[in-house]
């Protein structure tokens, strides 16, 4: 059991074991017992719209194609992060 809950989760969504998909699902059925939403940003070499469309439906909030840049990622966690913080409020 977590003793914190994480500010972003980031996954990739082709993983050894278990894909990103199922883990944000159990994520999100996990999270829906407890308080507030974590920041779910899924990592892929997927880039199609039906690929974004899968990782948005399995809970994840927004979906970066690999090779990732890593500005673009600080500017994808800094908007979520703010947009979710305003949501709690």
């Amino acid at each position: 059991m977590l003793q914190r809950r994480p500010d972003v989760l980031l996954a990739d969504v082709q993983m050894s074991g278990e894909d990103g998909y199922s883990l944000m699902r159990r994520w999100r059925a996990r999270e829906g017992a407890t308080d507030g939403h974590v920041v779910a940003i899924a990592v892929t070499a997927h880039a199609t719209p039906t690929d974004r469309d899968r990782a948005l439906e399995a809970g994840f909030d927004w979906h970066i194609s690999k090779p990732v840049d890593a500005d673009e990622l600080v500017r994808v966690i800094a908007t979520l992060h703010e947009r979710n913080q305003r949501s709690i409020r």
